[in-house]
């Protein structure tokens, strides 16, 4: 925290204690008048209408209360702008979603479900087709119609050899359409062959609404114009399978309406029935939900909608009246009509009987049937007889309309349920149809990727080439202008030579020289010529240009025109200034030298620096000349190559086009296990892949089975010679041991020792039968024990249920006891109270008094729950007993 912060806390925690008596006293008064004025709030509450005040008035500030009012009606109406403006949004974005999804769509998309099923069928959701589309379809058709009829018209002429014949063809092909399309079928059939044409078209849409005569082979589509021709009549075969199974599926949408109202008639029968026989029966009542009627998504019912709804005062006052009013209409038709009254009360409100309904009813009996049979007289008796014969008769007529209409009812259940599985059999044909549809509209899809595959391929490479020839076109300008330029280049650079050699020679005379014009210095010969040879250090330049430097001409556009070498542009071609000054001092004259001639010595000396400056001049342009000449001769090898490359990348993508057209991607249609190729993580990969033909397989593997059966003979004797081997070994085995264990028995018996029970069990007869008897008894004797066993197990149970019932009871009777006991409780401190009010003491025969009574109170309770348990157990039998004489319906499928 800061300084400041610090003291204003401290501020306020010494203001708060200086007035903290003051701010006491004022919540407390202000804590009363809250609680004075809530009072009067509830009393008012209790006041008629008429006394009662409105809430507001109870405010105190009033100013504060408008603010406040302001502010929500202010935040409300906000919030209103709020919900409008996304209503709106979401208005918006409706009608967009409406427009693309369905008002845009000739046929809508819905589904059709099963009955009692999971199964279900959609349809195809169709736009219409736009003026364009038609329009190049149509062109693409006449075009097509004109290909198949020159198609003919060639093959035609290939097999006649008259040129008149050749014209009559091509007139009539030109003016007979249906000869057109007739030579269309005929060139497919003898293009196809007589084998399957759907393992070579590459698809099945011939045979869901999708074929057309006007399609071209996969072999033929090497231009690109056929391509595209090819991809629109696709499309249209696309469109015409889809419409193709949206009729069906028409159809059988139509046909579950249809079955879903003939199901509602017989369910008013089957309610009917189920009234008169009182049965409560599951009723089927099928019918189409939102996915089979999707335009109920676009209508709101007021169901739907779980928020109440808002009704205003006014509307709801208009409503309030127009229900008056249609409550007047009704009393007003329900009024005395007595030939309705007339015909309620004689005759049931029915002008024709319902023999049914009749039946159902019971018969009324006479008052004299209530009587004893002793005080009845012969009369009474007679007619108490007719009586229940005719009541007999009724109730035999009664079971027989029972039984009719039982079998009326299994008869429409069954019916029903047929119809219903019969439909779903329909649709499930309709869900195959679907697949296969579905299949076949994926296999011309499939085609019109690889087609526009195909075509975009073609066009890069188009574009490609167009992008070569460019690059061809401006490295030919390029290497012209750069061949001229080293052409230039060469003579410039012999020019340069040229002048080279000759300032150097010029220098090299002037060094020759020397001696020849100071022949008249000869004892300062050599001296002189050291001076000669010698050159300033830190050597400045003088500011301008010197005389022979090279001034271009910067209007020139000739790159090998003259122009300043580097030794011109940094100023190593001027005069020197102060370093030749100081070598041109008398002080550096030899003693005994004349002054002229040292005069004439330094005029030689500066034409001889001159002289080499010039030749470093020359010497530096002639070498910028060399390298802008190396220069130009390797960007003319570059040039070349990529003139070389360009040619070399055209030659191939020429030939890649032409290897493009002439090796088609043809799609075919093969069985499963007859593709060999492995599967990758999306699709195989059958670039390295080839077609063999069939025959060449079955041969191949009817000569690995001949193989193998030949192999499986000769494995069979091998098998059977060495099971023989076998067989003996055993045999052999086997003679061996009996021959073991018969000399052990042998030797058993030798030493066997006889017992006297052995002597007795010997000389006994009849040892089998009684063997056999010790065993039934024995059998016996555990079947008995077993079934003792289960019967005290049964036994065990029943009494363990006994008593889990008994220790129910016993728990719902402590339950009620503990319940009684609370009441009891509550009872007698009340009483208690009361008598220590009254101030009456309690006494002992009070006590006994009231111990009677609640032991007289328990035995009436015991006494009620034992009549009540009694009632139960009758009413249960009773029921029983009734259930075996009542006729069972048993519904039999």
């Amino acid at each position: 925290k800061t300084w400041l912060e610090t003291a204003e806390e401290e501020a306020h925690r010494t203001e708060d204690e200086k007035y903290v008596e003051i701010k006491a006293q004022l919540r407390q008064e202000i804590r009363d008048l809250r609680e004075k004025v809530l009072s009067m709030m509830a009393t008012n509450e209790g006041l008629p209408d008429i006394e009662r005040l409105e809430r507001h008035d109870f405010v105190l500030d009033t100013e504060e209360y408008q603010r406040l009012q302001a502010q929500q009606d202010g935040l409300i109406e906000q919030v209103r702008e709020e919900i409008k403006l996304l209503h709106l949004a979401k208005m918006f974005l409706r009608e967009k979603i409406k427009k693309q999804c369905w008002s845009d769509m000739t046929v809508k998309g819905k589904i059709v479900k099963a009955f009692q099923s999971r199964l279900e069928v959609s349809n195809y959701a169709m736009k219409a087709r736009s003026e364009e589309k038609l329009r190049e379809l149509e062109r693409t058709k006449i075009l097509r119609k004109i290909e198949i009829a020159e198609e003919k018209v060639r093959k035609a002429a290939s097999a006649s050899l008259t040129p008149a014949f050749q014209a009559a063809t091509v007139e009539d092909s030109l003016l007979d359409e249906d000869e057109l399309l007739e030579g269309a079928e005929q060139a497919q059939k003898g293009e196809e062959g007589p084998g399957d044409p759907d393992s070579l078209l590459g698809s099945h849409g011939a045979q869901y609404g999708g074929g057309s005569e006007l399609l071209y082979d996969q072999f033929q589509l090497h231009s690109v114009v056929a391509k595209k021709h090819e991809i629109v009549l696709l499309e249209n075969c696309i469109y015409c399978m889809k419409e193709t199974f949206n009729k069906e599926f028409d159809e059988v949408f139509r046909l579950k309406k249809a079955e879903i109202a003939r199901i509602q008639e017989k369910n008013l029968r089957i309610r009917k029935i189920l009234g008169q026989l009182k049965l409560e029966d599951p009723i089927v009542q099928p019918s189409l939900d939102v996915d089979e009627e999707p335009e109920r998504l676009l209508k709101v019912e007021d169901d739907e909608v779980s928020v109440e709804k808002y009704i205003s005062p006014e509307k709801k006052k208009k409503m309030e009246e127009a229900e008056k009013i249609e409550e007047q209409k009704k009393l007003a038709e329900m009024g005395d009509k007595p030939r309705e009254r007339a015909l309620d009360m004689m005759m049931g409100g029915r002008l024709e009987a319902n023999v049914e309904e009749d039946l159902f009813k019971d018969m009324p009996r006479p008052e004299f049937m209530l009587k004893d049979p002793v005080e009845m007289t012969e009369e009474e008796i007679r007619m108490a007889r007719d009586f229940e014969k005719k009541e007999e008769a009724f109730l035999e007529e009664r079971e027989k309309m029972k039984k009719a209409l039982e079998a009326e009812l299994r008869k429409l259940q069954s019916s029903i349920l047929q119809a219903m599985e019969q439909f779903n059999e329909r649709l499930h044909k309709l869900f195959r149809l679907k697949i296969k549809t579905e299949m076949s509209i994926q296999q011309e899809e499939l085609k019109i990727l690889r087609l526009a595959r195909a075509l975009l391929v073609e066009e890069e490479v188009t574009m490609r080439e167009d992008q070569l020839n460019r690059l061809l076109d401006e490295k030919k300008v390029a290497k012209v202008a750069v061949g001229g330029a080293i052409t230039t280049a060469k003579r410039h650079v012999e020019e340069g030579r040229k002048l080279y050699e000759q300032v150097a020679s010029e220098d090299k005379e002037l060094d020759r020289q020397f001696r020849r014009d100071f022949f008249d210095c000869d004892p300062f010969v050599d001296q002189l010529y050291k001076l000669f040879r010698r050159r300033p250090r830190g050597q400045r330049m003088k500011q301008g240009p010197s005389e022979g430097t090279l001034v271009p001409d910067p209007k020139s556009q000739n790159p090998f025109a003259q122009r300043p070498s580097s030794a011109a542009r940094g100023g190593r071609g001027q005069p020197w200034e102060d370093p030749m000054s100081e070598l041109d001092d008398p002080a550096n004259m030899p003693e005994g030298l004349d002054t002229s001639q040292w005069e004439r010595f330094v005029i030689a000396r500066r034409i001889k620096v001159e002289s080499e400056q010039k030749v470093k001049r020359v010497a530096l342009e002639l070498a910028e000349m060399e390298a802008f000449l190396r220069k130009r001769e390797a960007e003319e090898e570059h040039i070349q190559q990529e003139i070389q490359d360009a040619f070399r990348e055209l030659n191939k993508l020429q030939e890649d086009k032409t290897q493009h057209d002439l090796n088609l991607e043809i799609q075919l249609l093969l069985k499963q296990g007859q593709v060999e190729v492995e599967t990758g993580e999306f699709v195989p990969d059958f670039s390295n892949s080839v077609l063999v033909h069939r025959s060449a397989i079955e041969e191949l593997n009817s000569q690995i089975k001949g193989l193998g059966e030949g192999k499986l003979v000769s494995m069979e004797e091998c098998k059977d010679f060495k099971r023989g081997i076998h067989m003996l070994e055993w045999e052999l085995k086997k003679l061996r041991m009996e021959a073991e264990d018969l000399v052990e028995r042998a030797r058993d018996v030798q030493m066997l020792r006889v017992t006297k029970e052995l002597q007795q069990r010997l000389m006994e007869e009849e040892l089998a039968n009684k063997d056999q008897h010790e065993i039934e008894t024995l059998e016996k004797t555990i079947e008995l024990n077993q079934k003792m066993q289960h019967s005290r197990v049964q036994e065990r149970k029943r009494s363990l249920e006994q008593l889990q019932q008994q220790v129910g009871r016993k728990k719902r009777e402590n339950q009620e006891l503990d319940h009684q006991l609370v009441e009891m409780q509550v009872s007698v401190s009340e009483r208690r109270g009361g008598e220590n009010l009254a101030g009456v003491p309690p006494s002992e025969a009070n006590a006994k008094q009231r111990m009677q009574n609640i032991v007289k109170r328990r035995r009436l309770v015991e006494l009620v729950r034992a009549q009540a348990q009694e009632i139960s157990v009758l009413t249960t039998e009773a029921e029983r007993l009734r259930m075996r004489t009542f006729p069972a319906l048993v519904q039999v499928d």
